[in-house]
Order: structure tokens, then C-alpha cells, then sequence
């Protein structure tokens, strides 16, 4: 029946596990259109390898059949990434993994490996963190390394022992997962991952400094930081700033300045989603997590200048903070404001390919001194001009147009409304993200593994 079918549907109303059916469609190479329910959310990414409508809405569901009939070059892409994606279910290649990475993969890690193809490299359990939520800069690393051929092992905050295959060389487990460190090359990035590590004989250890420490507020941490930066083999830093402060402290260690990055995307296939607002047609638009150094009161000034225009903030605010006071006190005050909350992070090109301008208010304090923002990369590759404020790794980039001031800030967002398509700004754009890919990040990382490779503990 498969075979004989372009098009299959999955409407599930009320509960779905893994489907079956759905995966079955997937082997066979269709496009699908599945709901929002259960487990067909884990398999199909909207407009990706798949169409997701909510359930019952028949409107919905017309508009998602007459959008695949009318455009097979939509249908051939998304049935081509649903094949992909069942590859992951194959039974056969099922078996064979739960064998080797039980049996063998987790556990069996020789500490003498000469080779470079044969080191393991594992992302140690850090809080908060999965390889699907908040995607940032280490699940990004880890997919990128796993895909230059890197073994990779990456365990996640999820409270059990599951086990679970992203591709050939990149495997996901659970926290409770009993792991042999000896032989093995550590990734971390939390500080008060010392406490594990001091009782235990990696081959080598590497030390991501992401940020300042302050930005945990944590005299215990602060503690646990200077022990990681000793106890490291390789360190790592997102911040040029970061990079001078520690080539200056650690002399005879191996430290390698590795900027963000993002990886390119097709936004021909990027499709406006159902919740963006319509308010304006003209969008001001931010994503990322609001904390307390993204400046409230920019958002406030760029919400009462640019009045006839629509704000889109994206991002985790957490309700117990005064940050989430601040944002709610400023979405009632201004009718132009549009907080839609957290999204999937493969949702977040759907929303940006639709900004106008992107926007990286934040407050200048030594945390954002010290800070690579991930989404100026991303941005880049959304196409859309970006003001940011004024951040020493956001200077590197002539796509980032610099805000000295609040008042600088809205001249710039002024004159990028009216840029051309045709302005040099978009080609320089397009150079520097073709430059900073995470495949490009990953092959720094991968050659200075292999030039400490034979450092013995």
C-alpha cells in the first residue's frame, strides 16, 4: 500500500507511542503528514522530514495535503530525510549496535590507543543539559566531531540508563549509565565535574571554558574552575579574551581559541509557523535564553520607537526569576511585544527566517565581555542584518553591526530596515558563514587531539 502512495497520513487524535506505521512510511520513502501527539512528535521535525498539524483541525490537515501535492520538490525533500531518519530503526542495525556498544563500546576503551581513529571521546553528564533541549555549543561539537569520524558518547541530564544511536560514530545515554572512564577522552565544560574526574584515569581530559565563571555566582565553583583549568589537558575557549587570560596563566598548556559556530541551513524550506504574529509585516526579531544580562530596558525603548513594527522574542525565561517579571511587565505594556517562549531548537529557523533584523540586546558586564553568543552565527545564516551590542567577540565579525549605545542601537535597526537586498553587507554576510561552521570548529579540535594524543596520565 506504501509503495503505491505519495502521500500517507498518520492523524492520530488522541495517544500515539513510537509508530509503527509511521516508520513503516518512512522505510518506504513518503512524505508524511502526522499530528502532534505522542511519540509521532519524536520522529517527525516539521518541514523536515515531515508535515505536523494538530490533531482534529481539518483545516489543517486540507491545507497540509494541497501543500504536498502542489510542490513535489517539498514532498521529494521531506521524504528523502524520512528515510534517513528510519535508518535509525532498522533492526538489524539495531541489533548489532545494543551488541557492540553493551558489549564492548562503553566499557572496553584501551588507555594505550596509538591511533587517533580509535580514541573515545565523552561528553561527561552535566545538569540541565540533553543533547535535544537548549541546543548549543557542545551538542553541536559532539554531532559535528561524530560526523568527522570521531567516536563520541555523549550522556545526558535524563534520569535512567537509556541508550541511544544519532548516527554511526554518536551514541546518547542516559545519567545512570555506569561508565569506565579509563582509556577514554573527557569533555567537559561544568567545573564541579572535578569531582569526578580527580577519582578517575582518562586518557586525557579536555576543559571547555564557555563563559566566565562568575556567571555561576558560586564560590565553589570558582573553586572547582581553577582545579579544572590544572588538572586539564587540552583547554578550550569561546571568548578570544578568555584564550589571552589563559595563554598568559598556563604557559606550558595546550590552549586553542574555538569560537562559536552554526551550521548552514536550506531556507528554501522554511515554512512561517502557525503562532508567529501578524501584527506587522515588518518583524525585530530575538531568540535565546533571558536572563539577566539581556537589557530589559533596549527591549522597553526599541518596543516604543519602532511602535509599528512586531518584536519576536524566542527563549526560556524562567518564572521564579525577576527577569520573567520584567519581560511579562513589558509584553503588557506594549501591544507590538510577542513573548512566544521556548521553542524546539529545530523549530527556531522557521521563526528567524522571518525577522527583519536580529537582535542581540544585551547588557555589556564582564559575563557578556567574555561571551560568543551562538545564535550571531546563526543568525548569519538566516540572512536577515544583525545589531548586537557592543561585545569584544561580536567585533571579529563585519556582519555584526555594533551598538555603542541604546540610541546607536535603534539608529542601526533604522538603517538596516532600509538596506537593499543588493547591499555588500549580505555578501559579506554569506562569506563569514560560510567560514564558521561547526565542521570547521570540529577539525581544530580533532587536530589538536591528535597533536596531545600521546600524553600519558
Amino acid at each position: 500500500m506504501y509503495q503505491q502512495s505519495d502521500i500517507v497520513l498518520i492523524p492520530t487524535i488522541h495517544s500515539e507511542g513510537t509508530s509503527l506505521s509511521l516508520i513503516e512510511a518512512m522505510a518506504a520513502k513518503k512524505a508524511v503528514i502526522a499530528t502532534y501527539v505522542g511519540g509521532l512528535t519524536d520522529l517527525i521535525t516539521d518541514h523536515f522530514n515531515g508535515l505536523m498539524i494538530y490533531p482534529d483541525r481539518k483545516d489543517e490537515l486540507y491545507s497540509a495535503i494541497k501543500e504536498l501535492i502542489t510542490d513535489k520538490t517539498l514532498r521529494e525533500y521531506l521524504a528523502n530525510n524520512a528515510y534517513q531518519k528510519s535508518l535509525t530503526f532498522d533492526i538489524t542495525h539495531w541489533k548489532k549496535k545494543w551488541i557492540e556498544i553493551i558489549a564492548s563500546v562503553l566499557n572496553r576503551h584501551s588507555a594505550n590507543c596509538q591511533q587517533a581513529t580509535n580514541y573515545s571521546l565523552l561528553h561527561m553528564h552535566t545538569p540541565g543539559i540533553t543533547f535535544d533541549t537548549m541546543v548549543q555549543r557542545p551538542q553541536q561539537l559532539f554531532k559535528a566531531l561524530s560526523l568527522s569520524g570521531v567516536k563520541c558518547f555523549f550522556l545526558e541530564d535524563k534520569p535512567d540508563d537509556h541508550v541511544s544511536v544519532i548516527n554511526k560514530k554518536l551514541i546518547l545515554a542516559g545519567s545512570h549509565t555506569k561508565v569506565d572512564f579509563s582509556g577514554m577522552i573527557l569533555y567537559t565544560y561544568f567545573a564541579l565535574n572535578y569531582e569526578i574526574i580527580k577519582e578517575s584515569k582518562p586518557h586525557m581530559i579536555i576543559y571547555d571554558v564557555l563563559d566566565t565563571p562568575q556567571i555561576h555566582r558560586d564560590k565553589n565553583y570558582q573553586k572547582n574552575h581553577e582545579l579544572m583549568l590544572e588538572k586539564s589537558d587540552i583547554l578550550l575557549t569561546s571568548s578570544q579574551l578568555l584564550y589571552e587570560k589563559y595563554l598568559e596563566k598556563f604557559t606550558k598548556k595546550t590552549i586553542r581559541y574555538i569560537p562559536n559556530a552554526a551550521n548552514r541551513i536550506n531556507n528554501n524550506v522554511l515554512k512561517k509557523p502557525i503562532d508567529f504574529p501578524n501584527y506587522s509585516d515588518k518583524t525585530i526579531g530575538y531568540y535565546g535564553a533571558l536572563a539577566d544580562w539581556f537589557d530589559y530596558s533596549l527591549l522597553d525603548k526599541l518596543c516604543i520607537r519602532f511602535k509599528n513594527i512586531q518584536m519576536v522574542i524566542i527563549g526560556p525565561c524562567l518564572e521564579n526569576k525577576p527577569e520573567y517579571q520584567q519581560l511579562m511587565t513589558l509584553v503588557t505594556q506594549h501591544e507590538n511585544l510577542f513573548y512566544l517562549g521556548l521553542k524546539k531548537y529545530e523549530e527556531l529557523p522557521h521563526y528567524s527566517h522571518n525577522f527583519n533584523v536580529s537582535i542581540i540586546p544585551f547588557l555589556v558586564n564582564e559575563i557578556t565581555q567574555h561571551c560568543s553568543p551562538v545564535k550571531l552565527f546563526e543568525y548569519m545564516n538566516i540572512g536577515a542584518p544583525i545589531v548586537t551590542t557592543d561585545m569584544p567577540e561580536c567585533r571579529q565579525y563585519k556582519s555584526a553591526l555594533i551598538a555603542k549605545d541604546h540610541e546607536a542601537f535603534i539608529s542601526l535597526i533604522n538603517q538596516t530596515l532600509t538596506m537593499s537586498k543588493e547591499d555588500k553587507y549580505f555578501k559579506i554576510m554569506r562569506q563569514e558563514a560560510e567560514e564558521n561552521t561547526w565542521e570547521t570548529r570540529a577539525k581544530l579540535i580533532v587536530d589538536t587531539i591528535n597533536e596531545n594524543f600521546n600524553i600519558q596520565r
